[in-house]
């Protein structure tokens, strides 16, 4: 499954992750640091982010909706509901236009 990743402090990052519900969860935890929540983007985008950033004190990544996202984040798409998709053409260039 397609999905774009970026680390504090560095560039957008193309990554593949396992397309198996049950594998790529452990995955989203690696790469994000820890346990994560989602924020909803445009054209069914999540954002997915380490759900303790602030009380881990994370270094600051991206702003969002006036509010700064700390640690990792990890760009993944949506069927509109709780399920994730690898992203679409679309979705990589909208999340390459706005967090770029």
């Amino acid at each position: 499954m397609k999905i774009i990743y970026k680390e504090p402090f560095k560039k957008l990052n193309d990554k593949e992750i396992e397309d198996n519900p049950r594998k790529y969860k452990d995955e989203i935890q690696n790469l994000i640091g820890g346990e994560f929540d989602h924020l909803w983007l445009p054209h069914n985008i999540k954002l997915l982010r380490n759900i303790h950033g602030k009380s881990l004190n994370l270094e600051p990544n991206i702003p969002v909706d006036h509010d700064l996202i700390l640690g990792n984040v990890i760009f993944i798409g949506s069927d509109g509901d709780e399920n994730f998709t690898s992203l679409s053409e679309i979705q990589e260039a909208y999340i390459r236009k706005i967090f770029c």
